[in-house]
């Protein structure tokens, strides 16, 4: 039961952490397309 409870909060803690993981490289992704857009448009 123990076990069951760990391995659950794990798999959990894991998989929070790699959505918040690839949120956030998405999240600077964007960011730095559209940066590097204004910076064409302000060129331009």
């Amino acid at each position: 039961m123990d076990l069951c409870f760990y391995i659950n909060a794990i798999l959990s803690l894991s998989v929070s952490l790699s959505l918040s993981l690839s949120l956030s490289l998405s999240l600077s992704h964007t960011h730095t397309h559209t940066h590097t857009h204004s910076k064409t448009v302000i060129r331009w």
